[in-house]
């Protein structure tokens, strides 16, 4: 193998040289690293397979000359840990002196510490000629210039030579393409003697050294793609299999920002917070990113894992086992929030339902708490004691939901678990199965379903065993299962079994008197101290709720980020504004609509005051009424021809008539 040429470019040969020897302790297997100092040689043409310059200016002087293919990065360094260990135990100091041989030097041996997290003693750069009198400090700090250290120093903490930081390695070898297990073994034993100032490596190292892991077990272990984060989202480290899910090479994607190089992880996550088996899309596929952080502070690494859909089956395995207890599972009766008579009435239907064993079919909109209902059924059945298990029925296809659902057999296909598995039936055993999304089974599943339903056994997938169970059905769906066992799309023998007990949801829109009892719940369930006021509740009485209690759960998300402590319908998301009438509603003259406006003009006539049309309408959204001008203006021409206000031209505006107030005050009494 050809070996690889490396170049370090510096500005001093004595303190460079022994970066050189370091380096070639760590490398010198892969590559020749020789000097290069710019002030004492003329610059030509520069031609290897790297550069390594000793900082940010020399990159930049020398970066011209290099010829095609020569690559350049930039030398990070640090400090020995027990060095790091000495700086932060210092006690009974809050100054020192960081001396070196001129300011530069010192300022830059300042950053470095300040990087490192030494910030228990105020650091004050010194070099000779310094003007400044620091003669009551009695502690310095000097990368191994004990020469030039003032005589009034009474202790001395000698960094000696910095070193190469660890993620520097990681970058070098990466650039010569020789990044594998044997380098990654030696950069972490490396890593246990040094303090990165990336705080990712530095907690990794830190971490292995303590444990007894190594870098290889750390992340090749782990069998899903892994990417190691610093605390800007930029890649430190990364597996095989991350590598093969980004399909790029290493070189490329080391020290590139997770998000340029996974773009849909936006949509996943752009905050700091621990995820847990969220769905990713890409590249017309499905997979479950878990990212977890474990460093605080302003400085933050962490670990992002990806793994493919398909291991979905493992994941449901857990949740059945997990589930099976009564203490995991989250909702009863009194979760529901709700004392309309709508939701009174369906409390009150699946309360008696709870009390029976038949199957129970829920239908409604998204978003309307289909699952939690379905919970509390179980909650106050007969079987409470028993397992719950949520089934989607929609999340996997046809080849993976059978063996699911029923099980299979030791080698009933490749991959298939030497045991075997129980499916989601025989989990459920005992309980209750509850299965969303009914809707989208394909009518060969629909016809093995029904045959489960009718004979309460099942037989994995690869087998013959006939396997009893007793498991009672909770299904739901936002489909119209009529219209498709119609169009031949739904076994009509497997509706009626299904639809014994039929609940049916109430779409928020439905039922506005619920809003307030609900926005209470979410705000001291998440904590939250605002005031809402009444055209914010009114806005939200009158807004169509298409995502149902879901979406009013991110309302109330959103409500609590915005700054002050009252909220008024003016601080609502832009796209509940655009929509923020009742479908169906007459968005002129609706009866609401048309009082808010006699309210304002009526306040304006005792104040004396005189108020056009786009005053008007900035007013009422106020009391959340949303309407644009020319809307306004319509709605101003029929409330005119009733009598209810008049309108003036020029600066005359429009004022509240007689009839109008009369009006008004008929529907204050």
């Amino acid at each position: 193998m050809t070996r690889k040429k490396v170049i370090i470019a510096c500005t001093r040969r004595r303190v460079s040289e022994t970066i050189r020897i370091q380096l070639t302790e760590l490398i010198g297997e892969y590559a020749d690293v020789s000097l290069l100092v710019v002030s004492e040689n003329s610059i030509s043409g520069i031609n290897c397979d790297l550069v390594v310059a000793i900082s940010d200016e020399v990159a930049k002087w020398i970066a011209p000359f290099l010829m095609e293919g020569t690559e350049i990065i930039v030398l990070n360094l640090t400090i020995p840990r027990d060095t790091y260990d000495r700086l932060m135990g210092t006690e009974g100091e809050s100054r020192a002196i960081v001396v070196n041989h001129t300011r530069e030097f010192a300022m830059e041996t300042v950053a470095l510490l300040y990087a490192l997290d030494v910030k228990n003693i105020e650091l004050i750069p010194y070099y000779p000629g310094c003007a400044e009198d620091y003669s009551d400090i009695t502690l310095a700090i000097t990368p191994n210039e004990l020469a030039i250290v003032p005589p009034y120093i009474k202790r001395i903490i000698d960094i000696g030579e910095r070193r190469p930081d660890p993620l520097t390695l990681i970058e070098i070898f990466s650039r010569l393409d020789c990044l594998q297990s044997e380098t990654i073994e030696r950069i972490f034993a490396y890593g246990k003697n040094v303090i990165s100032v990336n705080r990712g490596i530095a907690e990794l190292t830190r971490n292995g050294h303590g444990s007894g892991l190594n870098l290889r077990q750390f992340l090749e272990g782990i069998p899903e793609a892994a990417f190691f984060l610093d605390e800007k989202k930029e890649i430190v480290l990364l597996n095989s299999m991350a590598q093969e899910f980004s399909g790029r090479s290493y070189t490329y994607t080391l020290q590139r920002n997770i998000y340029n190089l996974i773009p849909e992880l936006e949509m996943v996550s752009r905050t700091k917070q621990d995820i847990e088996d969220v769905l990713l899309l890409r590249g017309g596929k499905k997979y479950l990113v878990t990212w977890r952080y474990f460093s605080k502070g302003a400085l933050e690494s962490s670990l992002l894992t990806i793994k493919n859909f398909e291991r979905i089956r493992v994941l449901y395995a857990k949740y059945g086992g997990e589930k099976s207890g009564r203490s995991e599972l989250k909702y009863s009766f009194s979760d529901i929030i709700g004392s309309s008579r709508a939701m009174e009435a369906l409390k009150n239907k699946a309360a008696r339902f709870a009390n029976t064993d038949f199957p129970v079919l829920i239908q409604g909109e998204s978003g309307t708490g289909k699952e939690l209902l379905a919970q509390a059924v179980h909650q106050a059945s007969q079987r409470k004691n028993g397992p719950f298990i949520a089934f989607n029925c929609a999340a996997l296809a046809d080849s993976l939901l059978e063996s699911e659902l029923f099980g299979y057999q030791e080698g009933a296909f490749t991959g298939a678990s030497k045991k075997g598995r129980a499916g989601i039936f025989e989990m459920a055993s005992g309980g209750t199965l509850f299965m969303d999304e009914i809707g989208d089974i394909s009518l060969n599943l629909q016809a093995k379903i029904l045959r489960v339903l009718q004979e309460q056994e099942v037989v994995r997938v690869g087998g013959s065993q006939v396997i009893p169970i007793d498991v009672r059905i909770i299904s739901a769906t936002n489909c119209n299962l009529q219209k498709l066992v119609e169009e031949k799309k739904f076994r009509l023998d497997l509706y009626y079994r299904l639809n014994t007990l039929i609940l049916q949801t109430v779409p928020l829109r439905e039922r506005p008197g619920d809003i307030s009892d609900m926005l209470l719940h979410f705000f001291k369930k998440n904590r939250i101290k605002k005031n809402i006021h009444q055209d914010a509740i009114r806005f939200m009485e009158q807004y169509d709720w298409p995502g149902n209690v879901r979406e009013l759960q991110n309302v109330v998300s959103y409500l609590s980020i915005l700054e002050g402590e009252n909220i008024h319908a003016s601080d609502f998301p832009e796209y509940m504004m655009r929509n923020g009438k009742k479908s169906g509603d007459d968005p002129v003259a609706g009866v609401e609509t048309e009082t808010v406006i006699l309210e304002c003009l009526d306040w304006y006539r005792k104040e004396g005051k005189k108020i056009g049309r786009k005053g008007l309408a900035e007013k009422i959204k106020e009391y959340g009424v949303f309407l644009t001008e020319a809307e306004l203006r319509q709605c101003l021409e029929q409330m005119k021809s009733a009598g209810l206000v008049e309108i003036y031209k020029g600066r005359g505006g429009t004022q509240i008539s007689e009839g109008g107030r009369e009006k008004l005050g008929r529907k204050k009494i």
